[in-house]
């Protein structure tokens, strides 16, 4: 994470405690030792304070479908719910994040990529907003997916299993090209060569070979098929290849290519399905794509902040 986008989040903290104790002197006073003690934090704080109004305004006109411009002090209910909208971000980005840097071995921002070479060999290519642990013994290699998306280049070694958890998942390889992502609650492993054996539970494992794909559910549940082997791992080009998915869906997968955050407030608009390829390096081009011939329009209010709403 960047000092600006820390200050930015620390700045929205102090929105939020100004607006609930305006008078505590106390308070002010840590607050602009905090503005002072750095150029980045008085750029942040102007930031969040420009968000606030626009998000206020946005808000406004997506539930009264107008474009009438909205004074500062007109609209108090709506302030108040950007202002704790922009809380609740703060709350949403920073909690995961720190749980995540105390956990993980490795781990990326969003839109950044590591490849990590382990010590036999073997590679990780970890995606944006994702995070491992490793746990290399004389005779086990294990990998724990925490959150994200990764490729694994593994290398044989039929006395050592290589492994990789997501949750209740167990993906067990010899030596093979293949990944594992976190689609919200789901798990989904493709194959690019080689062949791995995927076990849920209690459940028949399910073995995977070149081009075959598995998503399995939160409720145990999995969806089996079959692609080119040549697009397993294709995000590492930047790119998401959807089959079939809701918008919503695949709003959550874009949001980790984006440093900031998405807010959807087109009722209905995220139960669409799609498929196609989309260029994620770009996530404002890539939403528009998405949701324009749904009716849905996407506005970046701020470098780190974007509306998806009904025309």
């Amino acid at each position: 994470m960047s000092d600006a986008e820390i200050a930015r989040r620390e700045a929205s903290v102090w929105l939020i405690l100004l607006r609930e104790e305006p008078d505590d002197a106390e308070l002010c006073k840590r607050f602009k030792a905090w503005y002072g003690d750095s150029p980045a934090n008085a750029a942040a704080w102007e930031s969040v304070n420009e968000t606030f109004d626009i998000l206020g305004q946005a808000l406004t006109a997506d539930q009264q479908k107008s474009s009438a411009p909205i004074r500062k002090t007109a609209r108090p209910v709506i302030r108040y719910v950007a202002a704790l909208a922009i809380a609740c971000s703060f709350a949403l980005w920073i909690l995961p994040t720190v749980r995540l840097y105390l956990e993980a071995d490795y781990m990326t921002g969003a839109g950044q990529f590591e490849t990590v070479q382990l010590d036999d060999g073997s590679l990780i290519n970890l995606g944006p907003d994702s995070a491992v642990t490793v746990d290399y013994t004389a005779d086990q290699r294990h990998i724990h997916l925490l959150s994200g998306q990764a490729y694994f280049d593994v290398q044989s070694n039929p006395q050592r299993p290589f492994q990789v958890r997501t949750g209740d998942i167990t993906t067990t390889v010899l030596g093979t090209a293949f990944e594992v992502r976190l689609l919200g609650t789901e798990t989904a492993v493709a194959v690019r060569h080689g062949h791995v054996r995927v076990k849920d539970m209690d459940s028949a494992p399910y073995d995977l070979r070149a081009g075959d794909w598995l998503r399995v559910k939160d409720d145990h549940s999995a969806v089996l098929g079959t692609a080119a082997p040549e697009l397993v791992g294709i995000w590492q080009q930047g790119k998401l290849l959807v089959r079939g998915r809701t918008i919503g869906e695949v709003i959550d997968e874009i949001r980790p290519w984006f440093a900031g955050k998405i807010i959807v407030t087109a009722t209905g608009l995220e139960q669409f399905r799609m498929t196609g390829v989309y260029d994620v390096r770009d996530p404002a081009a890539a939403l528009s794509a998405l949701v324009t011939s749904h009716g849905g329009v996407v506005r970046q209010v701020t470098p780190w902040i974007m509306i998806i709403s009904k025309k």
